[in-house]
């Protein structure tokens, strides 16, 4: 409206510009015309300590004695960390069992992020062997893994 305004002038413009937009079918199908607002959902605790873990992989970062990543795994109720070196991204798997899981069992679900040192199938197949339940978030979006990413 303010660009017609700009270049032509008539008696009764913007009544007409508005009427016009209202009456156009094209319009009013793009147009959004409210904004739903989606409440926080309730995150349910998990019933026993050190059963539901959240983990993230950082770096690569400077190296130091041949390791350039770190594995970071917390439990959700306790809030207890565990941060692991790593010489590469992709051993993340072993360094989860060699780490935390010989230390504290097998949790009944793991929650990651989608980036690239949690291959899906890799996860998923070992998951399925331990008996675990993964749920993978959104890669490099801290919200949805914040309990990590506050960690880091």
């Amino acid at each position: 409206m303010h660009l017609l305004t700009e270049k032509l002038v008539w008696h009764r413009i913007w009544k007409d510009l508005r009427e016009g937009a209202r009456n156009c079918v094209p319009c009013q199908s793009s147009k959004v015309s409210h904004h739903t607002e989606s409440g926080v959902d309730k995150f349910p605790q998990p019933k026993r300590r050190l059963s539901h873990i959240h983990i993230d992989v950082v770096g690569p970062l400077p190296s130091s004695e041949g390791t350039r990543y770190l594995l970071t795994v917390i439990d959700r109720s306790t809030r207890w960390t565990e941060a692991t070196l790593m010489m590469e991204a992709i051993t993340s798997a072993e360094a989860l069992l060699s780490s935390w899981i010989s230390l504290f069992g097998v949790p009944d679900d793991i929650t990651m992020d989608f980036g690239p040192a949690f291959l899906l199938k890799l996860w998923a197949a070992l998951a399925h062997l331990m008996g675990s339940s993964h749920c993978s978030t959104t890669a490099y979006n801290p919200t949805t893994n914040g309990m990590v990413e506050r960690v880091h």
